[in-house]
């Protein structure tokens, strides 16, 4: 129970941290993690802090994420995998024809040994007003069971 909800909530920040697009007008994926060029992918590893004599050192690695981006810049999927537990996961970001995010589908490794069994963990959709602000977003468990609905409003400076 307890990894299920670890899994769950690093997916999300993962989700909405790499492959949020509220905006037009905000930068590329690639933009907002700095990177310039034509990049295709990159790796990407987040370790666990540990406290040795007073200081704060990088400890084992906790997850390794690798990221695929389109031609426009922006995370088409991104492969995770926590090394120490053995579990493996895949974000797929979906746009439409202007670049706009209309979903990520997470699906979580089923398959321990082979690592190629997946299945849809949770899917986020996204709706946009004209302008590209997102004003809801719909979240599904296994992908097909509505578990939230959240709306968002502007005010006229564009502020959510």
């Amino acid at each position: 129970m307890k990894i299920k909800f670890i899994i769950r909530f690093i997916s999300l920040l993962i989700l909405f941290y790499s492959c949020h697009n509220n905006n037009k007008a905000t930068k590329n994926d690639l933009q907002k993690e700095g990177l310039r060029g034509s990049v295709k992918s990159v790796k990407e590893t987040t370790y666990q802090a540990e406290v040795k004599d007073g200081e704060i050192q990088k400890g084992k690695i906790f997850i390794q994420l690798i990221k695929t981006f389109n031609e426009k810049g922006n995370i088409l999927e991104e492969n995770g995998c926590w090394p120490d537990r053995n579990d493996n996961l895949k974000n797929t970001c979906i746009y439409d024809h202007n670049e706009e995010l209309l979903g990520v589908i997470c699906y979580i490794d089923i398959d321990k040994i082979n690592g190629t069994d997946y299945k849809i963990y949770f899917a986020t959709i996204y709706k946009n007003d004209n302008i590209g602000n997102k004003i809801e977003e719909k979240n599904y468990n296994q992908g097909t069971k509505l578990n939230s609905i959240s709306t968002f409003k502007y005010d006229e400076k564009g502020n959510c």
